[in-house]
């Protein structure tokens, strides 16, 4: 597992994208706001994060790719999302977003990949994921492809000095999903992965 897309390149993407890549992975960091992506295109972080420009100038255009193209993540062994699931003014869930992204990611899903949901979502995402993916494409999870959670646990703008301090969670659908999940964590995490 050496190449990594990161979907959602916000204040927990794209630290995570640049502590990948400075572990050696190339990583496709995509998003959807073309300005935004353009900003870091041109080797400008966009927001404040403890050793963040000075990694991004390290590995922008080596290993580090900020794109719009969804499309990479075909090209990938790991898909990250780093989407929410807000909730509405009834306290349900919001997973209008997630559904956008699972739609256009369905035809780019490839057997051997696993995806993990790194942000903070609702209970059920999960297996919400699942059940999208296995109705709208011929891959099954667990059997194709692999599906965990693994819950983004930083401070603003410690993100990248955090990834490798704070232990990581990882909770796979089934079990090999959670080894999965487990053995790329652990490439970059220094602390010992619990597993839920």
């Amino acid at each position: 597992m050496k190449s990594v897309s990161v979907v959602g390149i916000g204040r927990v993407g794209l630290p995570l994208s640049l502590v990948l890549s400075e572990a050696g992975y190339t990583v496709y960091g995509i998003d959807v706001r073309e300005d935004y992506v353009s900003l870091i295109k041109k080797g400008t972080m966009p927001f404040q994060e403890t050793k963040g420009q000075e990694m991004l100038s390290k590995h922008l255009g080596k290993n580090f790719f900020p794109t719009t193209d969804l499309s990479k993540t075909g090209e990938t062994d790991v898909i990250l999302l780093t989407l929410g699931t807000p909730v509405d003014e009834h306290l349900n869930p919001e997973f209008k977003q997630l559904d956008t992204v699972l739609k256009n990611l369905g035809q780019y899903l490839k057997k051997g990949q696993l995806i993990v949901l790194r942000s903070t979502v609702s209970p059920g995402t999960t297996e919400y994921v699942k059940t999208f993916i296995e109705k709208n494409t011929s891959l099954t999870v667990g059997k194709d492809l692999y599906l965990a959670f693994c819950p983004e646990r930083i401070a603003q703008g410690q993100g990248i000095v955090e990834a490798k301090e704070i232990p990581e969670l990882a909770g796979g659908i089934d079990a090999a999903s959670t080894k999965k999940a487990i053995e790329f964590l652990k490439a970059f995490s220094q602390e010992q992965l619990p597993t839920v």
